[in-house]
């Protein structure tokens, strides 16, 4: 057999094709770090130059050239290496996968160094396993990523075997895949080069749309902050305004007490002067109930400062045992003759802070009972409902009443809205509301003028998935 005969006077220009696909390698991993380009440029570079020196490396027999077991040996390892960082999940190698594609092309030249002689058409058999597995790898890989075009790449690698074998079976003769095999070679490599732009085009416009969402997040958040700060703003207006008031409040009615007191003080120490004991008689009782109006008012205040500073600790709540302690209290403060009759229904245990919970209760059933305390059928109820997700508790009243319209005012600080024949320092309810929210509660009234008022708190009841506090207000709540 004449193995000097060369079918494609071409080897030239495909060593010169496989330098230009090298060199274009080593651009895309020296611009993106495109994985396994390094290998790839170094399998091409290998190639080109053993078609360079083609007629070099021609076989002589049936046995393998050894220098060109080596070099070919070499250039397809440094390919299947590449093929395999190149189609990996990121930052994931299958180290197996590299051991079969790079170690079955290294056979040859470990037996061309040993000075062991392999038939020549043996020789494919390495190179065709290693490709099928790669091609295994790329479908793997297809399915990971579906946009990425690797089926394209398992469509090339697999078109290189098929290829050989097609010219095999036609000319019989494993001679000419040693030139055959370089057009679908080629052909691969200009895939490659073209699914590796467009795979970087699409992480470009991927980036782009990630960016674009990003900056439209932004200029929502931007936007939603300006907001924010606007109505925070806002708020801040409203409590320094409201604090204001509040210190304008306390100091009126602190100021009126005192200067009755003093003024009260004056005018029985002038008469005690003169001896005259009558009047000193008549003022003493004005100044000390004036003196406890103004301790009840540093009460209510210290209070409400206790409620908005209170470390809160929740826990179950016996709600009608809180509720029949807060009555018994309020009947050693007020005359028999004046407490209404009160009705109270089984209320569901709650899950609460007792501290914060108990002068809620507190101001919300004195209220109850100082506007129907006058009427001779006064009447006082103590309400529960619960569901999921709250707990909701009514104070009612057959008293006074008021205006629907006036209930969004009640709670806040020194709110009165009747006259001085009911006494208070309006900073009960500013108490409820803020013993309520401190829980994660809300706070309301219904009312009509002289058909009594409901007021209202609700408590927010813990998931079933919570602490183990929350199993056993399940178990209580049952």
């Amino acid at each position: 057999m004449d193995f000097l005969r060369q079918p494609l006077l071409g080897s030239d220009i495909a060593a010169f094709v496989f330098a230009v696909l090298a060199l274009l390698f080593v651009v895309l991993w020296w611009r993106d770090r495109e994985p396994g380009m390094s290998w790839l440029a170094a399998a091409y570079g290998v190639l080109a130059v053993q078609y360079f020196w083609d007629a070099s490396t021609l076989p002589v027999d049936a046995r393998v050239n050894r220098t060109t077991s080596i070099m070919l040996g070499v250039g397809a390892a440094a390919f299947n290496c590449g093929m395999v960082q190149y189609v990996s999940a990121p930052g994931r190698v299958n180290r197996m996968m590299l051991v079969i594609a790079v170690g079955l092309p290294l056979l040859l030249p470990m037996a061309a160094a040993l000075d062991i002689d392999v038939y020549r058409p043996w020789s494919h058999i390495p190179y065709a396993i290693s490709l099928l597995a790669l091609v295994q790898t790329a479908v793997a890989a297809a399915r990971r990523e579906p946009r990425a075009g690797f089926e394209w790449i398992a469509a090339g690698l697999l078109s290189i075997p098929i290829f050989a074998s097609a010219v095999v079976l036609r000319t019989g003769d494993s001679f000419y895949v040693r030139y055959y095999v370089l057009l679908p070679a080629i052909f691969f490599g200009i895939l490659l080069l073209t699914v590796s732009l467009l795979r970087r085009s699409y992480v470009v416009v991927e980036e782009n749309k990630r960016r674009h969402e990003a900056e439209r997040a932004l200029t929502a958040l931007n936007a939603s902050l300006e907001e924010t700060i606007a109505q925070r703003t806002a708020d801040l207006q409203n409590i320094v305004a409201g604090l204001e008031s509040f210190n304008r409040n306390v100091s009126h009615d602190l100021r009126g007490s005192l200067s009755g007191m003093s003024g009260l003080a004056h005018a029985a120490n002038e008469a005690l002067k003169n001896n005259d004991t009558s009047v000193a008689r008549r003022v003493l009782p004005l100044i000390a109930n004036q003196a406890e109006q103004s301790s009840e008012l540093v009460y209510a205040l210290l209070t409400l400062a206790r409620v908005g500073d209170h470390d809160m600790k929740k826990a179950q709540v016996d709600l009608n045992k809180l509720t029949e302690e807060v009555i018994a209290s309020a009947a050693l403060i007020k005359p028999a003759s004046v407490m209404p009759r009160f009705i109270v229904s089984t209320l569901p245990p709650v899950y609460a802070d007792a501290s914060l919970l108990r002068p809620a209760l507190t101001n919300l059933i004195g209220n109850a009972v100082k506007f129907c305390g006058y009427r001779p059928d006064a009447c006082v109820e103590v309400l529960a409902e619960a569901d999921d997700r709250e707990t909701i508790v009514q104070v009612r009243d057959n008293g006074i009443g008021f205006a629907h319209d006036q209930a969004a005012t009640l709670f806040e600080p020194f709110k009165r809205l009747h006259g001085p024949d009911f006494v208070g320092h309006g900073v009960g309810l500013s108490i409820v509301r803020r013993a309520v929210e401190r829980q994660g509660g809300r706070v309301w009234a219904e009312a009509a003028p002289n058909k009594g008022a409901s007021f209202y708190f609700s408590l927010p009841n813990p998931a079933s998935t919570d602490s183990t506090d929350s199993t056993e207000f399940a178990r209580a709540a049952d």
